[in-house]
C-alpha cells in the first residue's frame, strides 16, 4: 500500500475486525458478504470519463490495492485472534464439529413463518417483522431514481430472507454448497438481521 492509502487501508482493517470481536463469527460472515458486494457494486457503477480514469488507476496502483487489501485483512485478524483463538480451541472440543451437516446447518424459519414481515404474530415470524411504515418506505424508495443504492438493499433483503428459510428452500443449499462460512453455522434465521439492516 502507498504511504497516502496507508491509514486508509489500517481503518479498513480495524473495522472489520468489530464483527468478529462481537463474539458471533456467523453473523460476521453475513456481514462481510454484503460489505463484499456493497464495494464490488461501487466498482461496477463508475460510469463515462472518470470511469475510464478510475479504471486506469485501478490498473495502475493494482499491487499497491493488493498489498493494502493484505495488510487489512492482517490486522482484522490480529485484532480479533483474541476473539477467534479461543474460539477456535473450543470448538476443536466440541462435539458439533462432527456434527455440520447440511440437516444439522439448514434449520431456519420454517415456510409458514414467510409473512411474518407482515403479521408478526401470525404462524411465527416474528423476528423479520420491521414495521409497515418502514417497508411501505422501502417500496417507495425504489420508484425514487434519486434515492441512490436502493436497489441493492433491496435485493439484499431479498436474499437475506430467503437465506433465513435454511434448508426450507434451495438458494441456502446454493450457498452451502458454493459460499465459505454457510456450512460452519446453524440457524440461519438470523440472516434475517440483513432484512431488517437493509430496510432500515
Amino acid at each position: 500500500a502507498s504511504r497516502r492509502s496507508l491509514p486508509l487501508w489500517v481503518l479498513v482493517g480495524a473495522v472489520l475486525a468489530v464483527p468478529m470481536l462481537a463474539g458471533h463469527p456467523q453473523q460476521a460472515t453475513y456481514l462481510y458478504y454484503l460489505v463484499g458486494a456493497f464495494g464490488l457494486l461501487a466498482v461496477l457503477r463508475s460510469e463515462g470519463p472518470e470511469a475510464q480514469e478510475t479504471t486506469r488507476r485501478i490498473a495502475k496502483t493494482y499491487l499497491s490495492g493488493v498489498g493494502g487489501l493484505a495488510l487489512a485483512i492482517a490486522i482484522s485478524v490480529g485484532l480479533a485472534s483474541a476473539q477467534l483463538l479461543p474460539s477456535g480451541e473450543l470448538v476443536s472440543f466440541s462435539s458439533r464439529a462432527q456434527e455440520l451437516n447440511y440437516e444439522f446447518t439448514g434449520i431456519g424459519f420454517e415456510l409458514k413463518e414467510a409473512f411474518g414481515f407482515l403479521f408478526p404474530n401470525f404462524l411465527g415470524g416474528k423476528p423479520m417483522f420491521i414495521g409497515t411504515i418502514p417497508l411501505l418506505l422501502a417500496a417507495a424508495s425504489l420508484r425514487r431514481p434519486r434515492v441512490k443504492g436502493a436497489l441493492f438493499w433491496a435485493v439484499a433483503a431479498a436474499v437475506a430472507y430467503l437465506l433465513s428459510f435454511g434448508g426450507n428452500l434451495p438458494v441456502y443449499k446454493a450457498a452451502h454448497c458454493c459460499l465459505p462460512g454457510f456450512a460452519w453455522f446453524q440457524d440461519q434465521e438470523r440472516a434475517i438481521f440483513i432484512f431488517s439492516l437493509a430496510g432500515s
